[in-house]
């Protein structure tokens, strides 16, 4: 049987059930996994929940570039932060390059500059985030370019100081940021870049370790801090060690070497250097072995974390 319902009606009902939805929506009443925002004064950008990489969590992690600002200047306590541009000369060619400027009112504080090459010249960016969970905000600045990085993380109160230098431990990727113990102070994420190019591992796959700084208040820097949040920095560990045979020889070489890593820099030697010796067999086991140790003893965070935990 053939129903001749009227059109209009029909229609009428169908725009006012979506306008009811929509409605619902925008009150919040429909929402996916809710996640806390990130407070900052020129942001508010949701975070960025990263369950990928070295360190696998179920804490949220937070990109840094979700910080910034497209503005050229902020200001936040006195003190004003601009992005400037010059041109400078790399190896005979001219190119023009953007780089950052502090000031306490009128006077400047701090330049951050040097990161460009002639080819793709760099890129500035800064924001402001409360990382210190004290109520006031640290400007977070990042210049990059091709294959290259530095950021900075500077605190203003009592006085400026800088919390954080990338240069410090040779980083040059940006970095994530989460609050593993829950305290309000942020943690930051990194990853190495101390054995690119290392043990004929291809430059662009090569043994990585995310590396975990916490602040300290007592020296107000951020210190390397695998070896006090284990269970973070060897998430996943057991599948990387079931996959540790996958692929081809090079790649063996770099799973070995990335699971090797990753338990020296939580304090785990003698498990670490135990895996070693059960999963790598090749004939340059011995020179790869010496080649690690004498990475390490170069590598800041290393010494760092083996003199702290020993």
């Amino acid at each position: 049987m053939k129903l001749n319902l009227p059109l209009r009606p029909i229609l009428e009902l169908a725009i006012m059930t979506c306008t009811l939805v929509a409605g619902l929506v925008m009150a919040g009443y429909f929402r996916p996994h809710e996640q806390r925002k990130i407070d900052t004064p020129n942001s508010s950008t949701a975070p960025i929940d990263l369950r990928s990489g070295e360190i696998s969590i179920v804490e949220e992690v937070h990109s840094v570039n979700a910080l910034f600002t497209k503005e050229d200047t902020i200001s936040y306590s006195g003190f004003t932060l601009t992005r400037r541009n010059k041109m400078v000369s790399i190896e005979g060619k001219r190119t023009e390059v953007s780089y950052a400027v502090l000031k306490k009112d009128t006077a400047v504080v701090a330049t951050f500059d040097g990161k460009y090459n002639g080819t793709f010249g760099n890129e500035t960016n800064f924001g402001l985030f409360d990382f210190l969970g004290d109520g006031t905000y640290q400007f977070v600045i990042d210049q990059s370019t091709n294959r290259d990085g530095r950021f900075w993380i500077i605190n203003l109160s009592p006085k400026w100081n800088t919390v954080f230098d990338s240069a410090d431990y040779g980083l040059t990727d940006g970095f994530n940021f989460a609050d593993f113990d829950h305290d309000g102070v942020y943690e930051l994420m990194v990853t190495s870049t101390a054995f690119y190019n290392f043990a004929d591992v291809p430059h662009c796959c090569p043994p990585e370790v995310n590396i975990i700084f916490k602040y300290d208040s007592s020296v107000q820097k951020y210190l390397p801090a695998n070896h006090l949040y284990v269970d973070e920095a060897l998430a996943g560990i057991d599948d990387r060690i079931d996959r540790v045979n996958e692929g081809t020889d090079q790649d063996h070489r770099r799973n070995v070497l990335t699971i090797l890593l990753r338990y020296l820099y939580a304090g785990k030697e003698t498990e670490g250097w135990a895996f070693f010796d059960r999963e790598y067999q090749k004939a340059d086991k011995e020179k790869l072995r010496s080649q690690v140790r004498s990475k390490l003893a170069t590598d800041p965070i290393y010494r760092f974390i083996d003199q702290t935990w020993h």
